[in-house]
C-alpha cells in the first residue's frame, strides 16, 4: 500500500509539473500566467489578426459540427490518398464500436481524445483548420489532423480482424488473403501520398512561397551587418531570416523577453545598433512612435509579403551581446 502511494504522489507530481513550469514560464517572462491563452500570440489573438476584413469567423465557428466534420476530413486526407480515407475512418469507427462493446483494452480509447479536443478548439477555441477539400479551400493548420492517426491504424486494424475471424469459417478463401491484401493496400497508400504530396507537406510549400523568397533577401541584408551587432526584431512572424543569416536569437532584442523588449520599443536607437521593423508588426509601430536616433538604410519590399525597413541607431553606446 505504501509503495502504491508513493508512485501515486510521484506520477501525480510528474503530472502537474509541466502545466505549473509552463505558468510559471508565462509569468516570469510576460507577466501573466495564462498569457498563452489571452495575449497578443494566443490562439485568439492570431485569429482576430487574421480574420478577413468582413470580420466573419472561419466555419466551424460555434458549430461543433463544422468542426467535426473540418477535422475528421482532414485526418483522412492526413492518413490516406486519393479519397480512400473515408474507408479507413468507417474501419476505424467500426473498431471503436467493437472495443467498446467488448471491452477491448478500453485505455486504448485515449488514442481518441485528440477528437473532441480539436473539435472544441475549432469550435470554440480559435483555432481555424483550412483544407483544399473544404471552403476556403486553403491550406491551414492540417498538422493537427495527424494526432489522429494512431487511432485511425489501430482501430481500422481492430475491425479488420474483427472480418477476418467471421469469415474464417465460411470464407476461408477470402481469410487467407485478408493480410496479404491489407499489406498490399499499405504499401499503395504509402507509394500514393509520395506521389501526390501528402497534404502537411504541400500546406508547407504553399504557405512559404512567398515568404522563403522574403526571408532570403532579408537575410542577405541582415548578413551585411557587422559582427555581433544589436538587433531590434519581432521574431515571430520572420525568425527564419536570422537563421538563413546565421544570427543567433540571443543577438536579438526580440519579444521572447517582455521586459527587454518593451523597454526597447519605447526606445529603439538605445536598445539596438540595427532595427529591422517589418510593416504591421510591433518593431515598426515603435519606430512610427520614436524614430529619434535611426537613420534608415534601405527597404526591402517582395510580392505578397509586408516590406520591411532597416535602421542604424545613431547612439554610439549601444553594446553588443556577450
Amino acid at each position: 500500500m505504501a509503495q502504491g502511494r508513493s508512485s501515486f504522489v510521484v506520477f501525480t507530481l510528474l503530472v502537474i509539473a509541466g502545466p505549473v513550469s509552463w505558468l510559471a514560464y508565462n509569468q516570469h517572462f510576460f507577466h501573466d500566467p495564462l498569457d498563452f491563452l489571452r495575449g497578443p500570440y494566443s490562439a485568439a489573438a492570431i485569429e482576430k489578426k487574421t480574420m478577413p476584413p468582413n470580420g466573419h469567423h472561419h466555419r466551424g465557428w460555434h458549430n461543433p459540427a463544422w468542426a467535426l466534420l473540418f477535422y475528421t476530413r482532414t485526418a483522412q486526407v492526413d492518413a490516406a490518398f486519393w479519397e480512400t480515407g473515408f474507408l479507413l475512418m468507417a474501419a476505424a469507427v467500426g473498431g471503436l464500436i467493437l472495443a467498446i462493446r467488448r471491452r477491448l483494452a478500453l485505455s486504448s480509447l485515449l488514442l481518441w481524445m485528440p477528437l473532441p479536443f480539436y473539435i472544441y478548439s475549432v469550435a470554440y477555441g480559435s483555432v481555424p483548420i483550412f483544407i483544399p477539400q473544404l471552403w476556403p479551400h486553403s491550406y491551414y493548420n492540417s498538422r493537427y489532423g495527424m494526432e489522429l492517426l494512431p487511432a485511425l491504424a489501430i482501430f481500422a486494424f481492430l475491425a479488420v480482424q474483427w472480418m477476418e475471424r467471421r469469415w474464417s469459417e465460411t470464407q476461408p478463401l477470402a481469410k487467407r488473403l485478408m493480410q496479404p491484401l491489407v499489406l498490399l493496400l499499405i504499401a499503395l497508400n504509402t507509394v500514393g501520398m509520395m506521389y501526390r504530396t501528402p497534404l502537411v507537406l504541400k500546406e508547407a510549400l504553399v504557405n512559404s512561397t512567398t515568404r522563403v523568397a522574403f526571408e532570403t533577401a532579408l537575410a542577405r541584408q541582415l548578413g551585411e551587418f557587422p559582427y555581433g551587432s544589436t538587433i531590434l526584431m519581432y521574431n515571430s512572424d520572420h525568425v527564419g531570416a536570422l537563421q538563413d543569416a546565421g544570427i543567433p536569437l540571443r543577438q536579438t532584442v526580440n519579444e521572447g523577453d517582455y521586459d527587454s523588449f518593451q523597454a526597447a520599443l519605447a526606445a529603439p536607437a538605445e536598445h539596438a545598433g540595427y532595427v529591422v521593423a517589418i510593416a504591421g508588426d510591433p518593431v515598426a509601430a515603435a519606430v512610427a512612435m520614436h524614430p529619434q536616433g535611426l537613420t534608415e538604410l534601405t527597404i526591402l519590399c517582395t510580392s505578397g509579403q509586408p516590406c520591411a525597413r532597416l535602421y542604424k541607431s545613431d547612439r554610439s553606446n549601444v553594446a553588443s551581446p556577450k
